[in-house]
């Protein structure tokens, strides 16, 4: 097959297929479109969902009780994370949640460092 053969419009695509505008349901355009808002969506609620998690035990508990269950309910979605990291990677499981968790420990201490020169 020749670079200007796979070029070509596919002769089992149908003339509705070929000739329909960018965007409509049918065409690549459509798809990726599609594809762009579905998942634009689901990182939108996940990011809300990892930001919510740590700040939600301080509505409903004292100061001292959110601070152990923020940072235990954190830790084991790190570590839920980690897991299904290692596993999409085909990686080792220990190392892959060991590296999870230290990179978020690594922002941490970034965080508090920052802040404390901020403030």
């Amino acid at each position: 097959m020749t670079a200007r053969q796979s070029l070509e419009p596919d002769s089992a695509a149908t003339a509705d297929q070929r000739q329909a505008p960018a965007g409509r349901p049918g065409t690549l355009a459509g798809r990726i479109r599609r594809s762009f808002s579905d998942s634009a969506g689901s990182i939108v609620f996940t990011d809300l969902f990892a930001a919510a998690v740590p700040v939600i035990p301080f509505a409903l508990f004292a100061l001292a009780t959110a601070r152990i269950v923020s940072l235990t309910v954190t830790l084991v979605l790190l570590v839920i994370l980690g897991i299904g990291w290692a596993r999409v990677g085909h990686r080792q499981v220990l190392a892959t949640v060991a590296q999870t968790v230290g990179i978020a420990a690594a922002a941490a201490a970034a965080g508090l460092v920052v802040g404390t020169l901020i403030s």
